[in-house]
């Protein structure tokens, strides 16, 4: 199975992750591919990471939709690599 996912790594479940101790089952990570944004890639970002809810606390409304928009912008140039891979 292909799991697109914004991080590393993997939860079980929303209301599990503030439980450090659950892992995903062997069973299913088996046949698991995940696909995440590298570390490099998130460095390039405003700010260095995904936006996230902490933003709102933090940035006016204009800053936040700036930032937004160019976390947007490098995503789809991200996805335009996978969908035109080089044919060399």
């Amino acid at each position: 199975m292909l799991y697109p996912h914004f991080r590393d790594r993997l939860t079980p479940g929303w209301f599990d992750k503030m439980l450090r101790w659950r892992t995903p089952q062997r069973s299913v990570i088996d046949q698991l591919v995940l696909m995440c944004p590298s570390d490099a890639f998130l460095a390039q970002l405003p700010h260095g990471k995904i936006p996230d809810r902490d933003d709102f606390r933090v940035m006016s409304p204009q800053d936040r939709v700036a930032y937004w928009e160019t976390c947007v912008r490098e995503s789809e140039r991200l996805a335009r690599g996978f969908s035109q891979p080089d044919q060399r």
